[in-house]
């Protein structure tokens, strides 16, 4: 499966991305405000960056975890 985790660098969103990959699913993430190694930048509040993100990663699901405190 491959998937996309809007919000892989949060506690939520981190623990999905790893477990997928650790499945052996392809699986692409992203993050806001934490960078962390392997993850793009992605600004929720941008349309056409979302459609890009989701145009490029080409997935099958995408879970979105992603969320401010």
């Amino acid at each position: 499966m491959r998937a996309l985790v809007v919000g892989a660098s949060g506690q939520i969103g981190g623990h999905l991305f790893e477990q997928l990959r650790e499945a052996g699913h392809a699986v692409a993430g992203t993050y806001s405000s934490f960078a962390r190694p392997g993850l793009v930048k992605l600004d929720l509040a941008d349309p056409t960056a979302v459609a890009a993100a989701v145009r490029d990663v080409a997935p099958e699901v995408v879970l979105l975890p992603a969320g401010w405190t």
